[in-house]
């Protein structure tokens, strides 16, 4: 910006001399060629121009430059058409000066203006190398009058192209051309000079050294023209000053070059020495981040599903109704509708819309007012949160309370919409002005109505009470099976008894066998059984239920079993399995009260992508339980699956068995699918995941199975004098010596006081310190020795996970393989 500021100055004190008349401002020597006043005008704009430039006024630089830029090219039009400049002669007329002092503007003084113009405008900053050449081809020009006047060669500056470039005019140029060219450091010419580094230098080398040829040039030509050297002489001496400076340069700049190389060298040797070892490394890296990759996206999508799932169940469990909608706006901006994008379950009970995601406002409710489209347009356009209440007569003439604000990508046009309806509130006064009229109705519904609930409630009371007591007499009766389940294994094994008492045994263990199932039953209606879901041969469940089934069901209802052939394991909890079906098959039952047709069947099925039912693509087992009944209305079918929902009056139902149904086929990935149609029948449809391993079978124990004899000390704890004996017989006999406790607080003194034993067999439910209790002791005490937790219920509470449990009754060789897989 100095040169520039140094420019505009030599042209405003040229464009001084002509105001004032005084030529030595002008024209610098008297015989020299003068600035004109077009020259010396153009000339101070474009420097007043560079400096707005410099200094951020880009827009002001640019009509300066344009300014400029004309006044050049009417000089330039005017040396076309009249063969010279008549400009500077009609300007000095205009403003009352000499025309024979006001000098002419040369062509190349013209050009040179108009290069140093059309680099400052905002095209020459898009194209980066035309600023640089235009501004090059003004120092050319500057230069080459320069060296005429240096020189005292008028062959240069008064070429018929110059005719002829005043000494202040290229001086002025030149300082104009050097700014344009170094004034824009971060681009063109400027950055390759002033970069840092070994290649800004030797450039700024260079550079220093072109000064040296035109200098000695000039001291060689005074001396020439003073007859003091001969101009051959002066010739060769400028050949040889030139040359060996430039030849140091290139020797030096080389010696630089070659370090460079050298170094480069190096530093490929040491990236070979360690490539092989890099790429191994990175190699390694690159399976561990792969790896980790994997690992976080794995977390992060049981994340996202966590997150989806506890938004959803938010989004579906509040009672306000919510939705998103996005806006549609027509051409004038007017909002003319919007589509619901998500809705929650409270929405269809607070505006009466059916299936309304997916679909658009005026579609489902043609009639409704244009004041919510407008409001919740404004909405999305401004991004600004509203509260309001306003009606909705298209929805039932009903009220709300509004709170609106703008979700999502802006883009979208999206709201989020909270809502509660109002309308009772709204309809108060009139309400209350038909209460004195209708009191004692009122009084009589809202009577039956409590009457009612408090029914459901005693009904629902009764049955957890039942529940209760059910679990408690199986965990006792589990204490009472046995040492008669015990005892008749042990019988049974005995040799010498006769075929009569064989038979007796047989029927005896037989019996108590159903006893063991009808006692899981039980713990299975009173809840005590955690869900452990396995591979369960669905078919052979179905058969084995039949006759159950067929008893409970009456002689007035015929009870079809179909079974598809090659039907995979379905993944379900059996216990819980076999009470959803006995739940469905009593609700078909009580369905047909004039007796009926009730179909138990099983089949394997694909659900294949997209498909109608809200399960994921892959291989399940549909269980389906169908009756020929009453059929339930669409309403009903919809909230059959409501806890405490029942269409059987209150005392016959507690209203959870299709609750507990559905709640079942959604933990184990499945659903729960009915369709009924009123006075033709209701089919409940149970859909499973396939197992792809084989379903468990029991082995079929009895007398003849082998069971290996051991040699060993056993420790048996219960509080049940009976069970007791009867594990302590049954260890006996599989060679054990065994010792009896009533209580775990004696066995853990028996062990403080350094009692040996091979094994611990404990019950869990006993008075004081439980089993559970005491197997973590005797893990501290003896953390070798094995221990067998027994217990009558099949909940794990209070039980360390990795403790081995036996469930009672049980027989001997049931026993045997406990003992195998911890001794």
């Amino acid at each position: 910006m100095t040169a520039a500021a140094l420019a505009t100055a030599i042209a405003m004190i040229g464009l001084f001399g002509h105001a004032m008349a005084v030529p030595a401002l002008y024209s610098l020597h008297v015989g020299f060629q003068a600035m004109s006043l077009t020259t010396g005008l153009g000339l101070a704009i474009v420097g007043a121009a560079q400096i707005a430039y410099f200094t951020g006024r880009r827009p002001i630089a640019a009509g300066m430059a344009r300014v400029a830029l004309t006044l050049a090219a009417i000089v330039l039009t005017s040396h076309a058409v009249s063969n010279g400049d008549v400009v500077n002669p009609t300007l000095a007329t205009i403003i009352g000066l000499d025309p024979a002092m006001i000098g002419r503007t040369s062509v190349s003084t013209a050009i040179a203006i108009v290069c140093l113009s059309f680099a400052l405008l905002p095209r020459a900053d898009h194209v980066g190398w035309l600023g640089d050449a235009l501004a090059t081809t003004a120092f050319l020009i500057a230069l080459l009058a320069l060296a005429g006047y240096a020189y005292s060669s008028t062959d240069l500056y008064a070429l018929p192209m110059f005719r002829t470039m005043a000494l202040n005019t290229a001086v002025v140029t030149l300082l104009l051309s050097i700014s344009s060219i170094l004034g824009k450091p971060g681009q063109g010419w400027a950055m390759t000079i002033g970069a840092p580094g070994e290649a800004g230098a030797t450039t700024r080398r260079q550079l220093i050294f072109l000064v040296v040829p035109p200098v000695l040039g000039w001291f060689l030509v005074r001396a020439a023209n003073a007859d003091l050297l001969q101009l051959g002489s002066a010739m060769a001496l400028l050949v040889v000053l030139t040359i060996a400076p430039f030849l140091w340069l290139i020797l030096r700049d080389g010696q630089r070059l070659m370090a460079l190389d050298q170094e480069r060298a190096r530093s490929d040797a040491l990236e070979a020495a360690h490539l092989d070892t890099l790429e191994a490394r990175l190699a390694a890296q690159a399976v561990e981040l792969d790896d980790k990759n994997r690992a976080l996206i794995q977390s992060a999508e049981r994340a996202q599903a966590a997150s989806e799932g506890r938004y959803r169940q938010l989004f579906d469990s509040i009672d306000a109704g919510f939705c998103v909608i996005e806006m549609r706006f027509a051409a004038d901006g007017t909002a003319e509708d919007y589509r619901f994008v998500e809705v929650n379950l409270s929405f269809v009970s607070a505006t009466g819309l059916q299936d309304a995601q997916g679909r658009w406002m005026r579609e489902l409710a043609p009639e409704h007012e244009q004041h919510w489209f407008d409001t919740y347009g404004e909405i999305a356009r401004t991004r600004t949160p509203l509260r309001f209440e306003s009606p909705a007569r298209a929805l039932e003439d009903r009220w709300y309370d509004v709170h609106a604000f703008p979700v999502d990508d802006p883009a979208l046009h999206r709201v989020g919409v909270l809502f509660n309806d109002v309308t009772v509130r709204r309809r108060a006064e009139i309400a209350l002005r038909e209460l004195n009229a209708t009191l004692e109705q009122r009084v009589e519904a809202e009577v039956a109505e409590r009457e009612l609930a408090q029914a459901a409630l005693r009904q629902s009371q009764k049955m957890e009470a039942m529940g209760q007591l059910t679990g408690g007499v199986a965990h006792d009766f589990n204490n009472l099976l046995t040492p008669i389940v015990g005892s008749l294994d042990m019988l049974s094994r005995r040799e010498g008894a006769t075929d009569r008492e064989k038979r007796l045994i047989d029927g005896a263990l037989q019996s108590a066998e159903r006893a063991r199932v009808l006692v899981q039953r039980l713990l299975a209606f009173a809840r005590r059984q955690p869900l452990q879901p396995g591979p369960v041969d669905v078919a052979a469940l179905i058969e084995g239920m039949a006759d159950l089934v067929i008893s409970t069901s009456g002689p007035q209802i015929r009870v079809q079993v179909e079974t598809g052939d090659a039907l995979p394991p379905a993944i379900a909890d059996a216990n819980q399995l076999e009470m959803a079906i006995l739940n469905l098959c009593v609700n078909a039952r009580d369905a047909m009260p004039d007796g009926g047709t009730l179909t138990i069947a099983a089949a394997a099925e694909a659900v294949d992508p997209g498909a109608a039912l809200d399960l994921p693509a892959g291989r399940y087992v549909r269980l389906t339980v169908a009756d020929t009944g009453m059929g339930m209305d669409e309403e009903t079918a919809k909230r059959a699956v409501e806890p405490f929902y029942s269409t059987k009056g209150v005392g016959k139902g507690t209203g959870l068995g299709l609750s507990m149904v559905h709640g079942l086929a959604a933990q184990l990935g499945g659903t729960l699918d009915i369709r009924s149609q009123k006075g033709l029948g209701t089919r409940i449809d149970l859909w499973l995941p396939a197992s792809e391993a084989a379903a468990a079978v029991e082995a079929a124990g009895g007398p003849d199975t082998a069971i290996e004899r051991v040699r060993g000390s056993a420790l048996v704890v219960d509080d049940e004098a009976v069970v007791r004996m009867t594990t302590s017989d049954m260890l006996q006999d599989l060679g054990y010596a065994t010792t009896e406790v009533a209580t775990a607080r004696e066995a853990v003194e028996l062990l403080e006081r350094g009692a040996a034993f091979d094994l611990v067999v404990t019950d869990h439910m006993m008075p004081g310190m439980t089993g559970g209790d005491l197997a973590v002791a005797i893990r501290t005490m003896r953390p070798g020795l094995p221990v067998l937790l027994v217990t009558g219920y099949a909940e794990a509470e209070g039980i360390a996970a990795d403790i081995p449990r036996l469930a009672k009754p049980f027989r001997q060789e049931e026993l045997a393989r406990a003992l195998a897989e911890i001794v």
